[in-house]
């Protein structure tokens, strides 16, 4: 899980993502065999590999400050 503090906390937990970079390293330890519904596909049950440099953006993005 991946959380925030106040800014300026000493609270960091088991460490910070100071970058995209180490969001998306994280991300490939711990995800690496998921996988995510294909909404491409014509079969409902389709699944492609999770794609962790999009996740990794998507949460950076919601970086405060």
């Amino acid at each position: 899980m991946i959380g925030a503090t106040v800014d300026g906390s000493s609270e960091v937990g088991l460490g910070e993502l100071a970058s995209e970079a180490d969001v998306k390293t994280y991300l490939d330890t711990y995800t690496s065999s998921w996988t995510e519904q294909d909404d491409s596909s014509d079969d409902p049950g389709a699944t492609v590999p999770f794609d962790q440099a999009a996740a990794a953006t998507n949460i950076w993005s919601k970086k405060v400050g």
